[in-house]
């Protein structure tokens, strides 16, 4: 995996933890 496919997927993870976390 490159640095770039990292990051993307670190983004997607805490988007995906803050839409969870909504009440």
């Amino acid at each position: 995996m490159t640095l770039q496919s990292l990051v993307v997927v670190a983004v997607v993870v805490m988007v995906v933890v803050v839409v969870r976390g909504r009440p």
